[in-house]
């Protein structure tokens, strides 16, 4: 249970105090892609990309300036920089993830992989591999675009250069994100190396 509770899929729902139902079971992600609704409310997967935080994300940021302030002084980063960077991990992981998007649902970790909203769910994914059925389905890297080391990218993503600069921060923000999900990296000794580089710097 204490994996679930700090699992990155649900910090946009906690920080805006939604209620969510914890399936832990593992036959529970059998039963919830049939049923698909209790009593009329639908049932939607933490683990899918989808629309559920949208509209309470918009409500919470109404009335706040353009561009996001850093941890490190509140210095504004505009979207454009952003959407820079979107386009440079995207091109650096295209072989590595279904696309990469600004997260709603992250607060405090830099990335989460999510599925598809019409693809297989992460955990059902999981149970199928783990009897032999492995599906290799890719996912979608969301980033979330309030995290310092997210905003420090940001503001390089127009210097000369970064195409080829951001391909060992991409690859280890994806693997990141699956270590968080409870897989190995894709590239295990070149997460290794980069952490260890982080942390000499």
């Amino acid at each position: 249970r204490e994996e679930i509770d700090a699992s990155p899929h649900l910090e946009g729902f906690k920080s805006r105090d939604i209620e969510v139902l914890i399936l832990s079971d593992p036959i529970d992600d059998f039963w919830v892609n049939m049923v698909h609704e209790f009593d009329g409310t639908a049932l939607a997967s933490v683990t899918r990309a989808g629309e559920e935080l949208k509209e309470v994300a918009k409500n919470d940021q109404a009335g706040q300036p353009d561009g996001d302030k850093a941890a490190d002084g509140g210095a504004m980063v505009p979207e454009i920089k952003k959407a820079t960077l979107i386009a440079a991990i995207r091109q650096a992981l295209k072989d590595d993830v279904a696309d990469v998007k600004l997260s709603e649902r992250l607060t405090d970790s830099p990335v989460c992989l999510v599925s598809d909203h019409g693809g297989i769910d992460l955990n059902l994914e999981k149970i199928l591999a783990a009897q032999g059925q492995s599906i290799q389905a890719k996912r979608i890297l969301e980033i979330n675009p309030d995290h310092p080391y997210i905003l420090g990218l940001a503001r390089r993503s127009e210097e000369k250069g970064f195409a080829d600069e951001i391909r060992e921060p991409a690859r280890l923000l994806h693997d990141l994100a699956r270590v968080m999900d409870g897989e190995a990296p894709s590239r295990p000794k070149e997460f290794v190396k980069a952490v260890t580089s982080l942390l000499q710097k």
